[in-house]
Protein backbone atom coordinates (compact mmCIF):
# COMPACT_ATOMS: atom_id res chain seq x y z
CA UNK A 1 0.00 0.00 0.00
CA UNK A 2 1.44 3.29 -0.89
CA UNK A 3 2.13 6.10 1.53
CA UNK A 4 -0.89 8.07 -0.54
CA UNK A 5 -3.70 5.08 0.17
CA UNK A 6 -2.18 4.85 3.75
CA UNK A 7 -2.85 8.32 4.64
CA UNK A 8 -6.38 8.55 2.90
CA UNK A 9 -7.27 5.27 4.96
CA UNK A 10 -5.99 6.48 8.02
CA UNK A 11 -8.10 9.45 7.63
CA UNK A 12 -11.14 6.90 6.94
CA UNK A 13 -10.72 5.04 9.56
CA UNK A 14 -10.75 8.26 11.70
CA UNK A 15 -14.17 9.05 10.24
CA UNK A 16 -15.52 6.20 10.92
CA UNK A 17 -14.09 5.80 14.75
CA UNK A 18 -15.70 8.86 15.22
CA UNK A 19 -18.92 8.85 13.60
CA UNK A 20 -17.73 11.91 11.55
CA UNK A 21 -19.81 11.94 7.67
CA UNK A 22 -18.23 13.16 4.70
CA UNK A 23 -20.59 15.78 4.46
CA UNK A 24 -19.87 17.18 8.41
CA UNK A 25 -16.02 17.14 6.94
CA UNK A 26 -16.83 18.91 4.02
CA UNK A 27 -18.52 21.66 6.14
CA UNK A 28 -15.78 21.66 9.09
CA UNK A 29 -12.99 22.55 5.62
CA UNK A 30 -15.55 24.64 3.93
CA UNK A 31 -14.64 21.92 0.96
CA UNK A 32 -16.92 21.09 -1.60
CA UNK A 33 -18.57 17.45 -0.32
CA UNK A 34 -17.29 16.20 -3.67
CA UNK A 35 -14.34 16.89 -3.10
CA UNK A 36 -14.11 15.12 0.10
CA UNK A 37 -15.35 12.18 -1.13
CA UNK A 38 -12.99 12.09 -4.45
CA UNK A 39 -9.94 12.88 -2.16
CA UNK A 40 -10.89 9.62 0.51
CA UNK A 41 -11.72 7.91 -2.58
CA UNK A 42 -8.20 8.02 -4.40
CA UNK A 43 -9.39 10.40 -7.53
CA UNK A 44 -8.09 13.80 -6.63
CA UNK A 45 -5.23 15.30 -4.52
CA UNK A 46 -2.61 13.06 -4.14
CA UNK A 47 0.55 12.90 -2.38
CA UNK A 48 3.54 15.00 -4.46
CA UNK A 49 6.06 12.41 -5.68
CA UNK A 50 8.87 14.70 -4.51
CA UNK A 51 7.31 14.41 -0.81
CA UNK A 52 7.18 10.24 -1.26
CA UNK A 53 10.41 10.51 -2.34
CA UNK A 54 11.98 12.27 0.40
CA UNK A 55 10.06 10.13 3.37
CA UNK A 56 10.89 6.76 1.34
CA UNK A 57 14.81 8.30 1.08
CA UNK A 58 14.67 8.51 4.55
CA UNK A 59 12.74 5.18 5.54
CA UNK A 60 9.57 7.85 7.21
CA UNK A 61 5.91 7.62 6.61
CA UNK A 62 2.59 10.37 7.56
CA UNK A 63 0.59 8.37 9.74
CA UNK A 64 -3.09 10.08 11.08
CA UNK A 65 -3.48 10.94 14.78
CA UNK A 66 -5.60 12.75 15.86
CA UNK A 67 -4.30 16.07 17.51
CA UNK A 68 -3.76 16.77 21.39
CA UNK A 69 -6.49 19.00 22.79
CA UNK A 70 -3.87 22.29 23.18
CA UNK A 71 -3.08 21.99 19.24
CA UNK A 72 -7.22 23.07 18.25
CA UNK A 73 -9.49 25.89 19.44
CA UNK A 74 -12.35 23.78 20.85
CA UNK A 75 -14.33 24.60 17.83
CA UNK A 76 -12.17 22.96 16.33
CA UNK A 77 -12.03 19.52 17.83
CA UNK A 78 -13.24 16.18 16.50
CA UNK A 79 -16.65 14.94 18.40
CA UNK A 80 -15.90 12.38 21.26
Amino acid sequence: MSQDEKLREGINNYLRATGTTQLELANRTQMAPQYISDFLNMRRGKLPKSLIRILDALGLELTVQPKTAGELPASQMPPS
